[in-house]
């Protein structure tokens, strides 16, 4: 059976001080949790640069293309298989409906005290472990949407 992609939640962070960037993948199966290194941007950005160059793109037109095309890698994963988003780069995972047991969204805020604008929040207990994400690029309505479909009454 074909397994959809529903949406994508790009950009995601985690870790200590969100150091480590990754894109969500959200199918009607599993949520692919797929690593974004800096690698894998400028590689992107390169091939976007060439292809306007090749495109008869002026200088301006070039520069405005590969320095906004690091924002729109995600948009990749559309035309992908999830088992080859899978197998792109080793730190990639899955976690299917089976392995979860709780998802939060959070919508971010502004911080009074500090003055520091907090991203949105994607909390998840699995089988497997606790993670959390934090976003931007996306609301926590569109996330909460993706979610609840493969996971149902786990989203909150």
């Amino acid at each position: 059976m074909e397994e959809t992609i529903i949406g994508i939640i790009p950009n995601t962070h985690s870790g200590m001080f969100g150091q480590k960037a990754f894109n969500l993948i959200v199918t009607d199966k599993r949520l692919i949790v797929a690593a974004l290194t800096s690698a894998m941007i400028n590689e992107h950005i390169k091939k976007k640069s060439d292809e306007s160059k090749e495109a008869g793109d002026g200088v301006l037109k070039r520069w405005a293309k590969s320095a906004f095309s690091g924002y729109s890698y995600f948009q990749k994963y559309f035309d992908m298989n999830p088992e080859d988003i899978l197998t792109e780069n080793p730190e990639n995972y899955y976690l299917d409906a089976s392995m979860i047991k709780k998802i939060s969204v959070k919508q971010g805020h502004i911080d009074q005290e500090s003055n520091r604008s907090l991203p949105n929040e994607l909390k998840i207990k699995s089988t497997k472990g606790k993670y959390k994400f934090t976003f931007t690029g996306i609301t926590v309505k569109e996330v909460k949407g993706f979610l609840s479909q493969p996971f149902g009454n786990c989203v909150k």
